[in-house]
């Protein structure tokens, strides 16, 4: 049996990421921290905060 994703309201809080590409991503804020590979950038917001913030 399949479960569906978590949902989030508009207000969840996301970060920023950037991996060593400087490729870029949005994901959902946890208490873990991201891959290796992958470094946050700047503190949690919105999504449409974090999709709109100047890096």
């Amino acid at each position: 049996m399949r479960t569906s994703p978590a949902v989030r309201s508009e207000e969840s809080e996301y970060v920023v990421v950037i991996n060593h590409e400087r490729q870029y991503s949005i994901w959902p804020q946890t208490d873990h921290n991201p891959p290796a590979e992958w470094c946050t950038i700047g503190e949690s917001r919105t999504r449409h905060e974090s999709s709109r913030a100047p890096l």
